[in-house]
């Protein structure tokens, strides 16, 4: 059952990238540090994680992305300097 789900770094990526796009400017203000780390941690996974079903090299991209546009005074996004192909 779990070969019939994608790869824990694109499912996952994916899941964070929709929370950051999803959310309010209330949303970012409350949830700032939180959706700010989902994003860093999507773009270190897609490094180190799984690779069963290829590349996540447009999801690490959409995640840095979003990050630095959304967050670019966060720890976050000051500890994620690049991202990954």
């Amino acid at each position: 059952a779990l070969s019939k789900i994608e790869a824990a770094p694109t499912y996952l990526g994916r899941q964070a990238i929709a929370w950051a796009k999803d959310a309010g400017w209330f949303d970012r203000w409350w949830e700032g540090d939180e959706i700010a780390e989902a994003l860093a941690l999507t773009v270190r996974a897609t490094r180190w994680g799984c690779t069963r079903d290829g590349s996540d090299a447009e999801i690490s991209r959409q995640a840095y992305v979003l990050l630095h546009q959304l967050f670019p005074d966060s720890e976050a996004a000051a500890r994620t300097r690049y991202w990954y192909n």
